[in-house]
């Protein structure tokens, strides 16, 4: 039926719902957009939190060179799963030791990038520097 032939009524009716529709659709967009950039900003001061412990705690396996510490130190983050893989690379940049054990090397960068957080849709990728004062040991990758 079209809308110039309904009685007033009906189109008071059909012009509230439609309204109703429409704000709720925009609150709930709203919401949806907020929910999501709280997520990553709680997200992101998570894994910088965890990056901080863990690289700290592996400083001395790269100085020692300790790998068998520096396996354990990262298999600390089996508490966490949210994290899928983690690396630490050495001063070189070459990957010193990874997290699950038997991960395969095709999932981490050749070579560490810039450090940071790099926020994906469904991923997120954390770059943190392992030191020991003011030198650099290596490189932290979650």
């Amino acid at each position: 039926m079209r809308f110039d032939r309904l009685r007033l009524r009906q189109k008071l009716i059909a012009v509230i719902l439609l309204t109703s529709i429409t704000v709720l659709l925009l609150a709930s967009l709203a919401l949806l957009t907020y929910e999501i950039h709280s997520y990553r900003l709680t997200a992101r001061r998570s894994f910088s939190t965890m990056a901080d412990l863990i690289a700290s705690n592996s400083a001395a396996a790269l100085i020692y060179d300790d790998s068998k510490t520096a396996r354990e130190v990262l298999s600390g983050l089996r508490a966490e799963p949210e994290v899928t893989a983690a690396a630490l690379f050495d001063r070189t940049g070459k990957l010193y030791a990874s997290y699950p054990q038997n991960a395969p090397g095709s999932i981490f960068p050749a070579a560490p990038g810039g450090d940071g957080v790099e926020l994906g849709f469904l991923q997120f990728s954390l770059v943190q520097p392992v030191r020991q004062g003011p030198t650099r040991w290596g490189t932290l990758y979650l």
